[in-house]
């Protein structure tokens, strides 16, 4: 983990990626419904994972129609 006041540029390069992050998880909340509905924790492990799977097939799929 960077330390801001250890090195600023470095801590804000860094930082400012987390827009990008941000995106993915709001674009994947608002296309495949916000819930996780297992129980188990290894099960919304699984589910989350097959989740960002599909939205990436989705982009995919978009694309190839281009």
């Amino acid at each position: 983990m960077l330390r801001y006041n250890s090195g600023r540029g470095a801590w804000l390069k860094e930082y400012h990626k987390r827009w990008i992050v941000e995106s993915v998880f709001s674009a994947v909340k608002r296309r495949l419904d916000p819930c996780l509905f297992s129980v188990r924790r290894d099960l919304q492990r699984r589910e989350l994972v097959m989740k960002f799977l599909v939205h990436n097939l989705i982009l995919v799929a978009r694309r190839e129609r281009r």
